[in-house]
């Protein structure tokens, strides 16, 4: 289980260790994307991995700072992280911590330089 971030209405931004696991064959073979999951709980649906990339940087080298992939999702999901088959209302709440992991994930993953 891992965290990511919504960058689009198809795609996420996660840790390539979520799902490139070196000593552990590679890619995962299935991955489930369920926006503010808590416990078992799934507030706002879930959409399932059609494919995933990352850098050969992470995939081949092993580099941490390549550490990342970008995962397309079979199910459309709404610009506040609704799977768009769900009609629940967003949390404020919600919204500020999709930001906060969305920062996370900038700052450990983008390095400027």
């Amino acid at each position: 289980m891992g965290s990511g971030a919504i960058i689009d209405e198809f795609h996420v931004l996660t840790a390539g260790h979520n799902v490139y696991l070196h000593d552990n064959g590679g890619w995962a073979s299935s991955v489930e994307v369920v926006p503010g999951m808590d416990g078992t709980y799934k507030p706002f649906g879930s959409a399932m991995v059609t494919d995933m990339r990352s850098y050969t940087g992470w995939t081949q080298d092993e580099m941490d700072e390549h550490d990342w992939a970008i995962l397309t999702l079979d199910t459309k999901i709404h610009e506040t992280g609704h799977c768009i088959s769900r009609s629940e209302d967003i949390t404020r709440e919600f919204e500020l911590e999709l930001t906060r992991i969305i920062g996370i994930l900038v700052s450990r993953f983008l390095k400027f330089k």
